[in-house]
């Protein structure tokens, strides 16, 4: 293009330094208020009862049983999990299969 249409963009690090303060700014006050809405939340589940276990809160629930199992999820995520395609496009058929037939019975 000519250039009066170039357009020039300044190096990241120029970026980065000129617009430092607001950076910090925003990153920060992103982290503080995640933090406050974890403490908040720690806070409410702690002062609920555990109905299943005499003597423990809905924290001591969460970090049992929730944390662990939001871990695994996230471990899941990162490496994959295998599928069986064929019993995956079975399972479809059979799906598809009862939609319809509650479809039609619902008629």
């Amino acid at each position: 293009g000519t250039l009066s249409k170039r357009l020039v963009m300044p190096s990241t690090v120029e970026l980065q330094e000129e617009h430092k303060e607001a950076w910090v700014e925003y990153c920060t006050g992103d982290t503080v208020a995640t933090w406050k809405i974890y403490e908040s939340l720690k806070r409410s589940l702690e002062r609920q009862d555990y109905p299943a276990q005499a003597g423990k809160s809905m924290w001591d629930f969460y970090q049992q049983w929730y944390q662990p199992f939001g871990e695994l999820l996230t471990e899941m995520e990162e490496r994959g999990i295998f599928v069986d395609r064929q019993q995956l496009e079975e399972q479809l058929e059979m799906a598809e299969k009862d939609i319809t037939q509650k479809d039609q019975a619902f008629r």
